[in-house]
């Protein structure tokens, strides 16, 4: 328990700037995350209308691979599958302006900042946050990518396959 003591809220916090609601945001970042991946989940209903494309049926209900059958090419497949992931890389860009569009609100609290010993803070509330999304959303999509690719290779018929 004491490991996770450091991504407490009141850690979160530090890394946002003051008007926000790290929850909301925090909540809004899991959805987006989420969304992305369900998107990409387009891959396995292409792959499937593609790997259903190789067979035929024959002599009732006897599945066979046709004759000189081939799977599309797995980039084929994946075309515009990810596109989830770049639209939240996106969206994690668009959190790092609006952050710092927040210390220019009514308060202009933006001068505050710029007078603080450390001159990094200002930077720091405003990008720490989506940085760590972006890297989260990398590392999940490599992971779907790969996981996509296992089952292309593994499920595909290798006579299928192009060589």
């Amino acid at each position: 328990m004491k490991a996770m003591k450091w991504i407490s809220k009141k850690t979160i916090e530090k890394q946002m700037p003051p008007d926000v609601d790290c929850r909301v945001e925090l909540i809004a970042i899991v959805l987006g995350l989420l969304g992305a991946v369900v998107y990409s989940l387009t891959f396995i209903y292409k792959y499937i209308d593609a790997r259903n494309a190789l067979f035929v049926y024959r002599y009732g209900n006897v599945k066979t691979i046709m004759e000189g059958a081939i799977m599309p090419q797995f980039t084929v497949l994946l075309k515009d599958t990810m596109d989830g992931f770049l639209m939240f890389f996106a969206a994690m860009l668009t959190l790092i302006v609006m952050h710092y569009m927040t210390y220019y609100k009514d308060s202009k609290s933006i001068y505050l900042m710029k007078r603080l010993p450390d001159r990094w803070e200002l930077y720091r509330r405003c990008v720490v946050i989506p940085l760590v999304a972006i890297v989260v959303q990398m590392i999940t999509g490599a992971a779907c990518l790969f996981l996509y690719y296992g089952i292309y290779l593994f499920f595909t018929p290798a006579q299928c396959l192009i060589r």
